[in-house]
């Protein structure tokens, strides 16, 4: 039954492409490349923004953003390569390596930030992803909570590998951020956001084709590639994501083809992030570090944070 349901799957396609320019990133301007600038607001709901953090070499001590405050969303910085240590105003720390995720609900108020990274486990090269995402206006003041999750702990689904034991290495690896992927081989990641979204990361060898099943609600759907170029959608009207790009794809359809046409340096897959998400349809307030429902929230966020009332006591503060 399950099969037959799959071949009547109509397909999502590619609307449009952009680069992603690059911007600076805190006090001492450190580089990302903000993967989708090139979309209007409405069109990103429920997703805030996307940006990608090198390959780079962090220097001494690995790398160093400064405290900063949020309020009204959840970030989830994810590290590719290297490792990453970050803090927050209660003192509690986290040290992020390869694979691993942390996924931060700002609620009615924090302050992290980077810091130095244990000698142990310094890395030469550091390159990671930090995603928003908007969370509805009743859950904006709720405590903060932070968790932290382990590569083991995220799911792994390979597809498009050929029949036979030796050839399944050649096949994509998916990996289950946040939500779930639905389809032939589901697996949900143990991340899940008060808003309804996915987020995998797709490794694809040059050549390999998968089809991912998508949610009909999730009607804001996004590919990001940040190593080689890979076509999405149909045989035919596929449109090419390199290295740097980001597409818009159609709200309509559920069946979603990734084929990579090149691999990264010194024979790496090519890798793209699959974002897709159900819009939250509410106004949205945004300033900096606050994203709120109102210009009254808006206006009390930052009364707060002068008068040091921003961050919620210890008392409220979880962690996962």
């Amino acid at each position: 039954m399950w099969h037959w349901l799959w071949r009547q799957a109509s397909d999502v396609s590619v609307t449009e492409i952009r680069s992603a320019p690059t911007a600076a990133e805190g006090d001492g301007g450190l580089a990302v490349r903000d993967a989708l600038a090139g979309f209007g607001g409405q069109a990103l709901d429920p997703f805030l923004l996307l940006h990608e953090l090198g390959p780079l070499e962090p220097g001494e001590g690995g790398l160093s953003l400064p405290m900063h405050p949020h309020r009204g969303f959840c970030e989830v910085p994810y590290v590719k390569h290297g490792t990453i240590a970050l803090r927050d105003h209660w003192g509690a720390t986290a040290v992020l390596g390869r694979g691993e995720l942390q996924c931060g609900a700002a609620g009615r108020g924090m302050e992290h930030g980077a810091g130095e990274v244990p000698a142990e486990r310094r890395s030469q090269v550091v390159h990671a992803f930090q995603l928003w995402v908007n969370v509805p206006s009743a859950r904006k003041m709720d405590p903060p909570s932070f968790q932290d999750v382990q590569a083991a702990s995220l799911p792994k689904v390979r597809l498009g590998a050929p029949a036979g034991a030796e050839a399944a290495s050649r096949g994509a690896v998916c990996s289950v951020l946040l939500g779930s992927l639905t389809g032939p081989a589901p697996a949900s990641s143990p991340v899940q956001l008060p808003t309804d979204v996915t987020y995998v990361d797709v490794e694809l060898p040059k050549g390999t084709a998968v089809d991912l099943e998508l949610r009909p609600a999730h009607a804001a759907r996004f590919v990001y590639c940040y190593r080689g170029a890979v076509c999405a959608g149909p045989v035919g009207r596929a449109g090419t994501i390199r290295d740097g790009e980001a597409a818009r794809l159609s709200a309509a359809g559920t069946r979603l083809r990734l084929r990579a046409e090149a691999g990264g340096p010194v024979g790496l897959p090519a890798g793209v992030l699959l974002l897709t998400g159900a819009p939250l349809r509410e106004p949205v307030f945004r300033h900096g570090p606050f994203v709120l429902s109102s210009p009254e929230d808006l206006r009390r966020a930052f009364e707060d944070l002068q008068r040091g009332d921003l961050c919620a006591p210890a008392a409220e503060y979880a962690k996962l």
